[in-house]
């Protein structure tokens, strides 16, 4: 009877973190639609399959005869549409743009986001695809969840050249963490709440979130340039955390660390030391 009794607690547990962690998981459809024309940018709509076969949608910005293209990776919650204003930028340097919604975002297929675990994937699907576009030299450009998915994926092909990561986490756990403790649970508890979250995901998303953190696996990308944003008031990071995540990464990684800046405002605050570093960046790092 005891034996049951634990069971029916250990099954109540797993069905609590699932339900919790829809929060983190579940689908998000595009509030803000945006096109390429708006910004007097010629594209070409375009889909491809992640590499567990989900459907993706996204956009083609050519630059005529180029052979080095940006490949844009948006945040958690979010659509690959606010982040166009950066493409006029990279067109204007004779960069080719790939774009396109990470699973279960915006136009994408897909019912569950597991916070850059899957979406290494679908990184991995766009430069794939990119490559079969001619590319032959090809950068990553995460924004926060994106940043995440750029260094999981940036480790995992040799096709990508160079990568900048904008404030994206080292951990999931200290994410979830922080929210919580800034919405009052004691830190303690926020900490133990956190795994319990990660571990419904993981569940949810039929992956082990856990074994995709960039922290540990930042130090694939030896070799290769990295450029780090960070905000030191970001209340989603650890600042100890991002330090650790560069230094695995290699000696070609660097951080500009922002003393003003919270989570995703280094360009709206910086606008043009933002448009600059990232330039300088691309150029130095997908030289030809």
């Amino acid at each position: 009877m005891c034996f049951v009794w634990i069971l029916l607690a250990v099954v109540g547990l797993i069905f609590l973190s699932m339900l919790l962690s829809r929060p983190l998981t579940k689908r998000n459809p595009a509030f803000e639609m945006d096109f390429p024309a708006n910004f007097g940018l010629a594209f070409e709509p375009i889909q491809f399959t992640s590499r567990d076969g989900i459907l993706l949608h996204g956009w083609w910005i050519p630059a005529d005869g180029s052979v080095k293209t940006i490949i844009f990776l948006h945040g958690h919650h979010g659509s690959m549409d606010p982040d166009l204003q950066y493409a006029p930028l990279f067109h204007e340097n004779r960069y080719n743009v790939l774009m396109f919604d990470f699973r279960a975002h915006g136009r994408s297929e897909g019912k569950v986001t597991s916070i850059g675990a899957l979406e290494r994937l679908d990184a991995l699907a766009a430069v794939q695809f990119a490559a079969a576009k001619g590319s032959m030299k090809i950068g990553l450009l995460g924004f926060s969840m994106g940043g995440r998915a750029a260094v999981l994926a940036g480790g995992e092909s040799a096709s990508v050249n160079a990568l900048v990561c904008d404030c994206g986490p080292a951990r999931i756990t200290t994410s979830v963490e922080l929210y919580l403790h800034r919405r009052g649970v004691p830190i303690f508890l926020a900490k133990a709440l956190a795994y319990f979250l990660v571990f419904g995901a993981s569940l949810r998303c039929k992956i082990n979130v856990f074994d995709f953190e960039p922290i540990r696996l930042s130090s694939r990308l030896h070799g290769k340039p990295v450029l780090f944003l960070q905000g030191r008031n970001d209340p989603n990071i650890r600042v100890a955390e991002t330090l650790e995540m560069v230094q695995n990464a290699g000696s070609q990684a660097s951080l500009w660390l922002v003393d003003d800046a919270g989570h995703r405002d280094i360009s709206d605050l910086h606008p043009q030391e933002y448009a600059k570093r990232l330039v300088d960046f691309f150029n130095s790092s997908l030289s030809t």
